[in-house]
């Protein structure tokens, strides 16, 4: 250490550079909208004018929240595609690293127009909620959501595996 001698009268100034580790954890009152994209997707079925297909995946959840599921369908930019009616079944439960959340999603895309269906890419967007025997519970940065078994599927019994889409 080191030492500062003082005389009487004499004004001396001091600081302290400190830091701590606050562990995360989530409690009641939680509110947090997250985004996750499904990015190209590349799918046109504009030219065989086909209107509707279905995108089912297993999610697997090991974050301590419930993940309420919306959709959109977006283009190569982003930007929502408006044209389209979409349809999500099933919510994502809570999870832990010893006991991961796994739940079915499915989500039905229809045209309106007779065009068919372009789906280059698909946002998901995820309400959060903590249910109470997950509140408090600590977070780590090994926690997360991952999606398995992605498959999308086309009118008359058509369907492919997707999983290589998002590796």
């Amino acid at each position: 250490g080191e030492y500062i001698s003082v005389v009487p009268g004499q004004s001396v100034g001091c600081s302290l550079d400190y830091a701590f580790r606050a562990p995360l954890s989530f409690g009641q009152e939680l509110a947090v909208d997250l985004e996750y994209e499904l990015k190209e997707l590349n799918l046109d079925l504009k030219e065989v004018g086909l209107r509707s297909v279905s995108l089912t995946f297993d999610a697997v959840n090991t974050i301590p929240l419930t993940l309420d599921v919306q959709a959109m369908v977006v283009d190569a930019g982003g930007n929502p595609v408006n044209n389209l009616s979409i349809d999500v079944d099933g919510a994502i439960k809570a999870g832990s690293l010893n006991s991961p959340g796994i739940s079915p999603i499915s989500i039905k895309v229809k045209s309106s127009s007779s065009d068919g269906i372009k789906l280059e890419g698909l946002k998901l967007v995820l309400n959060a909620s903590c249910p109470s025997e997950y509140q408090g519970v600590v977070v780590n940065k090994a926690q997360g959501l991952e999606l398995r078994n992605v498959r999308i599927s086309l009118p008359e019994g058509v369907s492919f595996d997707a999983d290589s889409l998002f590796e």
